[in-house]
């Protein structure tokens, strides 16, 4: 299984509700919530790493191995907190 998410960036997002638990998912795909499911964060997605980090974080409990179902295109957007600073 795969699921993909392509361009956009953190301001969008979903949220599923599964087995009484809320996930908020504004950059990685909604298909993390199936363990047995790779997950590709696309061309044209702008990747805002703390957001990123924080939903793997959020994600730990539920999966420890959340971070292994991740792959981020080479032609994804990387953006800091550095880069928001410096756009004003």
């Amino acid at each position: 299984l795969l699921c993909a998410r392509f361009n956009g960036g953190a301001n969008a997002g979903h949220t599923l509700l599964v087995n009484g638990k809320k996930y908020a998912f504004h950059l990685l795909p909604c298909g993390m919530i199936n363990k047995s499911c790779k997950n590709l964060i696309g061309n044209g997605v702008v990747v805002h790493i703390p957001t990123l980090m924080r939903e793997l974080e959020d994600l730990s409990e539920f999966d420890p191995r959340a971070l292994q179902r991740v792959f981020i295109s080479t032609r994804a957007h990387i953006l800091f907190d550095s880069h928001q600073v410096i756009d004003g």
